[in-house]
């Protein structure tokens, strides 16, 4: 959560002099009584130096006066700034997932899902009835290998509160898969694929408010830690626990409710090159 630092700026407090009912009140002059009421002599000798060099005249300040006059309006343009060209992720990246825009779909969509439009590493997916979305995805160092107007079965949830870990994406395209979660809870949490014969589940011990991640597809099973990726034969499928979060005692009032998250990406295996 990005964190904004709010500054308190302290101004002093300059009180004028009420003018005499009938006669404007002069600038020398008020220079002058807040000179005498400065707190310090530097204060004083500044109130004073401005009126030597340029006398003041508060009359002219009067918004009825012909020294202030309002400014023309700069009319706001009513269509939205042009967006610049969607950026692929850093070469250095082998694996990523985003999701764009989605409508909230909870409970979870399950079913046939359309690519409307495949461009580099953005993907977009009709799930009917008026629902679409968009994935930014690199899996294996490249975009996904999606065609449009091809078809494929997926898995979709998306809360729409940011505050909340409840995502879940599994998608299988003819020559791609792509799976993504992100979960959490109050204790230690795990979350299934069944399209990919898939369970991922957080365990003991809990170290540095992490928590070892045990991953099964099918029978194989492989324990992997935060950061780190399982490649499972079974299914021919690549995990990568992208977090393992296990906040545990007062840190775990940085995140109210969801002390425990778990955040994984998958894809199908490819060649190594």
């Amino acid at each position: 959560m990005k964190r904004t630092a709010l500054w308190r700026l302290a101004l002093p407090i300059v009180l004028l002099p009420a003018c005499r009912q009938g006669a404007p009140a002069r600038g020398d002059e008020a220079a002058e009584t807040q000179a005498a009421l400065a707190t310090d002599s530097t204060q004083a000798r500044l109130w004073r130096d401005v009126t030597a060099a340029a006398p003041l005249d508060l009359e002219a300040l009067r918004l009825d006066s012909q020294a202030v006059r309002p400014g023309a309006r700069s009319p706001a343009p009513e269509r939205p700034t042009p967006q610049g060209p969607e950026q692929p992720f850093p070469q250095s990246v082998e694996a990523a997932v985003a999701i764009v825009d989605a409508p909230a779909v909870d409970p979870p969509f399950s079913g046939t899902a359309r690519v409307t439009a495949a461009a580099g590493e953005y993907l977009s997916l009709d799930l009917g009835d008026g629902r679409a979305i968009r994935v930014h995805a690199k899996v294996g160092g490249g975009a996904l290998r999606a065609r449009t107007g091809e078809e494929g079965r997926i898995v979709f949830s998306h809360q729409g509160d940011p505050m909340v870990a409840g995502d879940r994406l599994a998608l299988r395209l003819a020559e791609d898969d792509l799976l993504y979660a992100l979960v959490g809870g109050g204790g230690l949490v795990a979350v299934a694929f069944p399209p990919f014969r898939l369970t991922a589940r957080q365990t003991e011990p809990i170290e540095a408010n992490t928590s070892p991640v045990r991953l099964t597809v099918g029978t194989e099973t492989q324990t992997v830690r935060h950061g780190e990726t399982a490649t499972f034969a079974t299914g021919n499928l690549t995990v990568r626990v992208l977090a393992s979060i296990a906040v545990q005692g007062e840190a775990a009032n940085a995140l109210p409710g969801e002390p425990f998250r778990l955040q994984l990406l998958g894809w199908r295996t490819r060649p190594q090159r």
